[in-house]
């Protein structure tokens, strides 16, 4: 399966968002963000709906 990733971010960015929405992520969710930041499945592996 090919996902395209997202990039990652930053310490900085990082905590940005969480002061900038008065939060503190858990450490394992910036690990997450700071290595992959997540992704999109591109569409040729994307499962279909009307498959089902």
């Amino acid at each position: 399966m090919k996902i395209n990733g997202f990039g990652s971010l930053s310490d900085e960015h990082i905590e940005e968002i969480e002061s900038r929405y008065a939060l503190s992520l858990p450490e394992d969710y910036k690990t997450f963000l700071k290595e992959t930041n997540g992704g999109i499945v591109t569409e040729e592996h994307a499962l279909k709906i009307s498959s089902i």
